[in-house]
Formats: C-alpha cells, sequence, structure tokens
C-alpha cells in the first residue's frame, strides 16, 4: 500500500507526488487536519481551504475510494494510518516555507523510526529551486537556466482501479466563512478560468474596436484621399 499525505495540493488531477504513488501501486490518500497550522490562517483561507478538502473527498468517493482524515499532528497521525493499513512508502509533494518544511522533516524521521520509506515532489512549481543557483547577476542568466531544466506535463487523474477501496468515515471540519467562496475543485476553478478568459477577450476585443474607431480617418480625409488617387491613377 502506497500512502499518499495530501498538504496544500487538494486535487486529484495533475498532481505529481500521487500520479507517482498511483504508478507505484495502490494508493491510500490521507490528508491531516493541523488545528495548529490551520489556526495561523485567517477565517476565510481555512473555509476555502476546507471547501476544497471536502471536494476532494467526494471525488475519492466518486472514485470508490475515499480521504482518509485524521486530525492531530502529522507526523503521529500518518504514522498511525501507516500501521493500521500496512503502507510501504508515503508520498508528498514539496513546499519551501520553512514551517512547512519542518513538518515535512519530523513526518520523514516519524516514518523512518517505523520502517516507511518516503518519497517527496516538486507539484507547486515547474522547476524545483534546488535547480537553479540561488542569485543571479540578472534575469537573462536565470531566464536561460530557467528554459533549460526540463518540465513535466500535466498528470492525469488516477484510474479508480489505483485506488484504495476504503471507506473511511472521518470528515474535516464544515467550512466558515462570512462571505460566499468561489466553488470549490477542478470544475469551479475551470469555470472561473473560462469566465475570466472570455472576460479578457471581451475586454481585448472592446479595446481593438475603440483604437480602431480612434485611429479612422474622417470623411473628409478619406475624400481627400479618393480625390488623390484619382488624380494619380485615374483615367485621362
Amino acid at each position: 500500500m502506497q500512502l499518499f499525505w495530501h498538504r496544500r495540493d487538494p486535487r486529484t488531477r495533475d498532481n505529481a507526488g500521487l500520479a507517482a504513488a498511483a504508478r507505484a501501486g495502490t494508493v491510500l490518500p490521507a490528508f491531516v487536519y493541523d488545528a495548529d497550522l490551520f489556526e495561523t490562517m485567517g477565517a476565510r483561507q481555512r473555509a476555502f481551504l476546507l471547501g476544497h478538502v471536502k471536494r476532494l473527498e467526494r471525488r475519492y468517493r466518486d472514485l470508490g475510494s475515499d480521504l482518509v482524515v485524521r486530525a492531530g499532528d502529522p507526523e503521529n497521525a500518518l504514522v498511525d494510518i501507516a500501521e493500521e493499513y500496512d503502507v510501504e512508502t508515503a508520498f508528498y509533494n514539496e513546499y519551501d516555507r520553512p514551517a512547512r518544511r519542518n513538518r515535512q522533516r519530523a513526518v520523514e524521521d516519524a516514518m523512518a523510526a517505523v520502517g516507511v520509506e518516503t518519497n517527496s515532489y516538486t507539484d507547486a512549481v515547474l522547476v524545483a529551486p534546488g535547480r537553479l543557483d540561488e542569485r543571479y547577476a540578472n534575469h537573462s542568466r536565470f531566464h536561460d537556466d530557467w528554459e533549460a531544466a526540463p518540465k513535466r506535463g500535466p498528470y492525469g487523474e488516477p484510474d479508480a482501479e489505483s485506488l484504495a477501496a476504503v471507506r473511511d468515515g472521518k470528515t474535516v471540519p464544515e467550512p466558515d466563512a462570512d462571505i460566499d467562496l468561489p466553488a470549490a475543485g477542478y470544475e469551479g476553478a475551470r469555470e472561473r478560468f473560462d469566465e475570466s478568459a472570455g472576460e479578457r477577450q471581451a475586454a481585448a476585443i472592446d479595446r481593438l474596436g475603440t483604437d480602431s474607431a480612434e485611429n479612422a480617418p474622417d470623411d473628409e480625409s478619406r475624400s481627400a484621399d479618393g480625390a488623390d488617387t484619382d488624380d494619380v491613377g485615374g483615367s485621362p
């Protein structure tokens, strides 16, 4: 059994660590509700993330699996899950903020203590920071190195057959915000993207039409141009 620890990546599509776990074997997806971490977020940010976790949970259930949810410190909760489900390897995506890296190291140490391997992946960015220099004299050198680094294409969603057939029954707290939040999940994000793209396209067309109208010659100029053309190229 392969464990995938969802962190700030509540999605099944284009998820580097989840795709790697699915290639390795049957995947048990998990999310740890770390109350201390969530207390550092604003109420709206917390509700927005929890809404996405709820949507992720529904998606796994649609695929015949479930999102295993536990509360507490990730290093303790994930070890409990690993021992309960006889996990061989834990997969997750990397994040570069110090607090998140410290949390990841704590999980790695706890997993190693019970004989579970860990594999981490670059997911939030196309090029891992370690592939680039810490500082660049100018943007051109940075751009050349970034362009030369290999880049992956988007990963597909794991097949239902690659997901563990489990039913957990636990979930995260209900999102609670003082405003209407955008719809969670891939479909909601895609809808907002399409709406935004349509608005930008409409605005571009409007600008093009305005520019064309402002630059168009007036009637007097067109008449003068026509007279000049007739004088040069017309019949005698």
